[in-house]
């Protein structure tokens, strides 16, 4: 893989930044719609610096909210991580190649004033599991359709990840990467669990790849004596769980293509009996315990 040279845009400091991206509550002062703004005094309050927005849901906004959004980002160094993509299976190599050229304009039109360094694509409409191809179509495909918009991020200069959403083991991911020049990964810690990895033999194998995550613990819980079988998996304050999140700091930092400059961000939802408030500070308090956090 090529060394990755990932740094700030002008007017935006470097180093690791750490942001929220999920869950929001009214404990917050925020809920879960379109209201960026009420969502960035929020991440001002605490010091976040960063979190992320659909780049067509930034596009249909007014004039005057984006102006509003793009002040306030500059006025207390902050950025959002531009959501991209498309149906990656479902479409003709033609509406692909249509929907990539109009994706990147957007992204060329808007990365400076959103001041990202990268930027987030899903694996649209697709999974290991239940694609009736097998698992080496299925990632060549995506390839092919990724690699032209992961192509035209890198020349923006804000570098296409992906995340493992439930839907693929890292190693897939990692696979997809290695078929894909410009690709990287968006490590989520917590999402391990939901497919029955080992959380720190998943960091090692994302972590050359990871230029970014979502930072979320989970408590899980086998039931032996369960039918059907099945492994419960619980919410959690970050760094309350079993998700091995101080060792999978360790990682990053040491095995990164660029640890230096991280995008992290919170994805945080309370167990039974922690209200929200409590679950954010019990997570902040967590991880400016990690050596070199910067939070």
């Amino acid at each position: 893989m090529a060394t990755l040279k990932l740094k700030s845009r002008a007017g935006v400091k470097d180093g690791i930044r750490w942001g929220y991206a999920l869950g929001w509550y009214g404990e917050f002062g925020v809920t879960d719609d379109n209201d960026t703004m009420a969502k960035l005094k929020f991440l001002t309050k605490y010091n976040f610096k960063n979190t992320h927005i659909f780049i067509d849901q930034l596009d249909k906004k007014e004039d005057a909210e984006k102006d509003a959004i793009f002040a306030h980002l500059a006025e207390h160094d902050m950025d959002l991580m531009p959501i991209v993509g498309f149906n990656y299976m479902d479409v003709s190599e033609d509406e692909a190649k249509k929907e990539t050229d109009r994706q990147v304009k957007l992204l060329d039109k808007y990365a400076p004033l959103l001041r990202n360094r990268i930027c987030h694509t899903g694996l649209s409409a697709s999974d290991r599991f239940r694609n009736q191809k097998p698992l080496a179509e299925i990632l060549d495909t995506l390839s092919d359709r990724i690699g032209p918009l992961a192509e035209g991020c890198a020349q923006v200069g804000t570098p296409l990840c992906t995340e493992n959403h439930g839907d693929y083991y890292v190693s897939d991911i990692v696979k997809l990467c290695q078929l894909t020049p410009h690709l990287y990964i968006f490590l989520d810690t917590g999402n391990t669990y939901l497919l029955g990895e080992k959380p720190i033999p998943a960091y090692y194998e994302a972590a050359p790849y990871t230029i970014g995550g979502h930072f979320k613990d989970q408590r899980v819980q086998p039931q032996p004596q369960a039918y059907p079988l099945n492994f419960e998996v619980g919410n959690s304050d970050i760094g309350g769980g079993n998700a091995h999140l101080r060792e999978c700091w360790d990682i990053l930092r040491k095995h990164a293509p660029v640890p230096e400059n991280l995008t992290m961000m919170f994805e945080m939802f309370p167990p039974p009996g922690m209200d929200p408030i409590t679950c954010l500070e019990n997570s902040i308090a967590f991880v400016k315990s990690l050596e070199g956090s910067t939070l």
